[in-house]
Parts: C-alpha cells; sequence; structure tokens
C-alpha cells in the first residue's frame, strides 16, 4: 500500500509560536525526565504537529479547532470539530522523529505502527475518534544527541538563537496516517486482548497499536471521511 504522504509547510511564524508555547510549559514532562533541550524540543514538535494537522484540516473543509479539553483520566485533547450530525469529535496528534534503526520514513511506513497511550481499561472507551500520525524528518536518537550538545538553558535564549542553535528551520512535517476509533477497535478485538498492547521496558506508559500499512489510513482520504463519520 502507498501511502499518499502529504506534506505540511511549516512557517517562520509558527515556529516563533511554538518557541512561545514551549517557554510557557518548560516545566511540563509527563512522560520521563529528559534533557533539558530534549524536553524543549519535544514541546515545540508538538505545537508545530497540532498547528499543522489543524491547518491541513481547515483547508480542505474541516472546521477543527485547537481544544484544550482534559478528560478526567488526563487525556490532553488536542484538537475537535463538529461533524454534520452535530457530534464534537475529538482528535489527537502524534508527532514522531523517525527512529535511527529505520532509517527513513519509507522504512517507517512499512515496518512501524500508530502507538495509542493506553490511559484506559479498555480501547472501546478510548477518549478520542481520531488518532492522526505525522513524522519530522530527524532520525530520533541523532536529534536528541545533538540537542544534548546544546549548552546553557533554552529559557535564557532569544528566539532568534534559538532557531539557529536547535536548528529549527530544518524541520519538515509529514502527515503519514491516522485511524479512527471504530476501525481501531475493531482491529484490536479481531486480535485478541493478548495482542493489543505494547510497551517499553522501563517506560511507564503501556499503548495499543496499529500498523500504519495495512490498518492506518491515506492522509488524502481523512477530510472526506470526517465529513460523514459518526461516533456511535
Amino acid at each position: 500500500m502507498n501511502m499518499a504522504l502529504i506534506e505540511i509547510e511549516i512557517t517562520e511564524q509558527e515556529l516563533l509560536d511554538a518557541i512561545a508555547h514551549a517557554r510557557q510549559h518548560s516545566h511540563v514532562d509527563n512522560l520521563r525526565s529528559r534533557n533539558i533541550y530534549v524536553s524543549f524540543d519535544n514541546k515545540i514538535r508538538g505545537f508545530l504537529g497540532e498547528v499543522g494537522v489543524l491547518k491541513h484540516l481547515t483547508s480542505n473543509g474541516i472546521s477543527a479547532r485547537k481544544s484544550g479539553m482534559i478528560e478526567s483520566n488526563s487525556t490532553d485533547i488536542d484538537l475537535e470539530y463538529s461533524n454534520a450530525f452535530d457530534q464534537l469529535l475529538k482528535i489527537e496528534v502524534k508527532t514522531s522523529l523517525i527512529p535511527d534503526y529505520d532509517g527513513s520514513l519509507q522504512n517507517v511506513i512499512r515496518e512501524r505502527d500508530i502507538k495509542i497511550i493506553k490511559r484506559e481499561s479498555t480501547i472501546e472507551s478510548l477518549s478520542y475518534d481520531f488518532t492522526i500520525q505525522t513524522y519530522f524528518n530527524w532520525k530520533r536518537k541523532e536529534r536528541d544527541t545533538f540537542l544534548k550538545t546544546l549548552s546553557g538553558n533554552p529559557l535564557d535564549k532569544t528566539d532568534e538563537e534559538l532557531l539557529d542553535s536547535m536548528r529549527l528551520r530544518e524541520l519538515e512535517h509529514t502527515f503519514v496516517s491516522w485511524i479512527d476509533k471504530k476501525s481501531l477497535v475493531e482491529y484490536l478485538n479481531d486480535l485478541g486482548y493478548g495482542n493489543q498492547i505494547w510497551w517499553i521496558r522501563g517506560f511507564r506508559m503501556h499503548f495499543w497499536k496499529a500498523p500504519i500499512t495495512g490498518v492506518g489510513k491515506d492522509p488524502s482520504d481523512i477530510a472526506e471521511f470526517m465529513r460523514t463519520y459518526r461516533s456511535d
């Protein structure tokens, strides 16, 4: 299956807005303890991921908006939109770097999964209706290693210094795949409970997952699908 990948432009203003966002949320690191620049960069890319997907959806006729909604299980809902049936649907945007072992985005598409943090007891209780997977062009360990060479505190640097030192203008953003909740539930239930969960040793989060190729869906199809999708 050949995905119709969508390159999402990153503007200079979006980079500046992402830096401002990272400054405001510099105290939050909810998955694990990380180098200060690695954490700061993660917040920048998370913001760019949401803004980029929002821009893509709205340009294709989906009146999505940033949510700011936090569910009772502490799930932070990224985006939301109202469908043709006046249902408010929720969207999670996953932003990733390319695993160094894979080496290329094409290998990622062929070998990797869309991973969803398991905060609920069952997949049927998942808080959001769509998971959208995007990737940035750097390799994960390669970028982390580079960021760890930077000195000082990013909060003490100007925006221009951060743009240059963190090489933020080199970031490229690609919409790779997505899946709706109904399709995810069907796929995982067909696997059976023992095969649904994935985790990394030493990492406190567990995940549900679905292959990008074969289960994940083509980015070019998402707007039309969203127009008629019902959550019930």
